[in-house]
């Protein structure tokens, strides 16, 4: 049990270093500041690794000792060419945070996108995977492409969730590096954020890719701060945000609620240095990301943007192309789920109940005192205590700011009112708070005592949580009853056969699907 909780954990720390070590080949020590380079590394890493994988997946080049050397080569990129003085505070934070990733129930949107993780990693490549189930449609992530390279020797599927965990660990000690060295305001604001993640986010089972997608998102507020705030004025920095906004999109479509707070940051960056330099890396990466994204939607759906019908080709044209009215269904069936349609039973017609007159109080009090006050209360507390610390001011600056996460935030009521579809632009929204009232000291923060004694107790409620968590699970008598300590629950990982038909092939349940001759074999 120790053993494998060691080699779970140097698993983790080698990962994290090697998708830092792809980061560098593309770029290294841009932004004189490591901990910016170290997490603009790592997520440039972890789309290259995303894109490779894909390439892999649809070359029919899956092997577990070629994923374990891939990983390998990254560690070994880092070791050549990364920032070797960061180590031991990365294996610091590490250690204090790892706790989240040990679990033994998953979230409850794992086992369909287990089933497409598994396929990538160790069936062949299928053309018009939409065809077999809506799942494959609207639900699959671009990011599987990257877990893919979690399918190991030995361990298998036992690893797969530890890119989730490392997305969210390169978060963590971003924020708790800056603030240290960010001046008043911002620190005060990277305070907030990481109290939310430790906070509401305090294992991984509760991610799901619609946590995962808010906290790329998450990723673009923090670059625009520093560049705002910093004084950074990098023009480079709004080929990120775009990337990662892409990227976020591609892991979970609810992203592009984001757009309006996306279209702020670009233009409010543009305005601050109206210069746009069209020829370098950050440029080609962003057109490459794009290439991969509609690609891989036109393979699975026959659509090059999947939940645009225009996009969608005639069957005639691409034979695996999807009929479009199911992604309307499922599209229907998902806001009706979103807006409590399901834990009601006084409207029984769908069009009627979806008028907001209707669905608004069974939300209301089902979700939104559930889940959604409780997580505005973290913010709501840290900056009324801001408050009465310092003086208020007024900074007109940010309204726009404001506006634009108002605007996000409708989009997400009006479509999709659930928390782990909205976090990010929540988040945002507070920040604009901040932003506006809060007086802007552009001097390094004074108190740092305080600041270090809150984010222990931060690690410690964290770690006590989970700890809790765990022996708890220890107890269980039911399915999630921890049986496989640390790994992730072998009765939702689990290993099928898949055909050695050299063939592509496109079946359901054994039966063929209209003219299509491709098939698989459904276990």
């Amino acid at each position: 049990m120790l053993l494998n909780t060691l080699y779970f954990f140097l698993a983790t720390q080698i990962s994290y270093f090697s998708i830092i070590g792809f980061g560098t080949l593309f770029n290294n020590k841009t932004f004189e500041n490591i901990w910016i380079d170290i997490f603009i590394n790592f997520f440039i890493g972890l789309i290259l690794l995303n894109l490779l994988g894909q390439i892999l997946y649809y070359s029919n080049l899956n092997s577990e000792f070629l994923n374990l050397l891939i990983i390998i080569i990254g560690f070994c990129f880092f070791l050549i060419k990364g920032e070797k003085n960061i180590i031991y505070r990365v294996f610091l934070i590490n250690l204090i945070f790892f706790s989240g990733l040990v679990i033994s129930k998953l979230h409850e949107d794992w086992p369909y996108h287990f089933n497409f993780i598994q396929q990538i990693s160790l069936g062949k490549p299928i053309i018009g995977i939409g065809n077999l189930d809506d799942i494959h449609i609207l639900s699959t992530s671009f990011f599987s492409f990257i877990q893919r390279f979690f399918y190991l020797p030995v361990f298998e599927f036992k690893m797969v969730l530890i890119p989730v965990y490392l997305v969210y660990l390169n978060t963590i000690i971003f924020l708790i590096q800056n603030i240290f060295s960010s001046s008043q305001k911002l620190s005060q604001i990277f305070l907030i954020i990481l109290t939310i993640l430790t906070f509401k986010l305090a294992r991984i089972s509760e991610f799901g890719y619609d946590y995962l997608s808010n906290i790329i998102l998450l990723k673009i507020v923090l670059l625009y701060l520093i560049n705002e705030f910093d004084k950074k004025n990098n023009i480079l920095f709004k080929y990120f945000y775009v990337i990662l906004f892409l990227y976020a999109v591609s892991i979970k479509v609810t992203a592009l609620f984001f757009t309006p707070v996306l279209i702020y940051f670009f233009i409010s960056d543009y305005f601050k240095k109206k210069e746009l330099n069209l020829i370098n890396k950050y440029n080609f990466l962003l057109i490459l990301t794009l290439f991969c994204i509609i690609s891989e939607s036109f393979l699975r759906s026959g659509c090059l943007i999947y939940f645009l019908e225009t996009t969608c080709f005639n069957k005639s044209l691409v034979s695996w192309s999807i009929d479009f009215q199911r992604v309307i269904n499922h599209s229907i069936h998902v806001e009706l789920w979103s807006k409590g349609f399901f834990i009601q039973n006084a409207i029984a017609d769908t069009k009627s109940y979806l008028n907001i007159n209707n669905w608004f109080n069974v939300w209301f009090y089902n979700h939104f005192f559930y889940k959604i006050f409780e997580f505005i209360l973290i913010p709501i507390i840290l900056i009324i205590y801001f408050f009465i610390k310092e003086k208020l001011t007024i900074n007109k600056k940010f309204y726009f700011l404001l506006l634009a996460s108002i605007l996000s935030i409708l989009f997400w009521l009006l479509y999709l009112p659930q928390l782990r579809f909205g976090i990010a632009i929540i988040i945002v929204f507070f920040i604009s708070l901040c932003l506006i009232f809060l007086k802007n000291n552009s001097k390094i923060i004074s108190n740092k005592k305080n600041y270090f004694i809150f984010i222990i107790f931060l690690a410690l409620f964290f770690n006590f949580k989970n700890f809790n968590r765990i022996k708890n699970e220890f107890k269980r008598e039911d399915v999630h009853k921890f049986t496989n300590f640390p790994f992730p629950p072998e009765k939702r990982i689990y290993k099928s056969k898949i055909s050695n038909n050299s063939n592509k092939y496109l079946v359901h349940e054994g039966k063929k699907i209209n003219e299509f001759k491709w098939f698989i074999i459904i276990n």
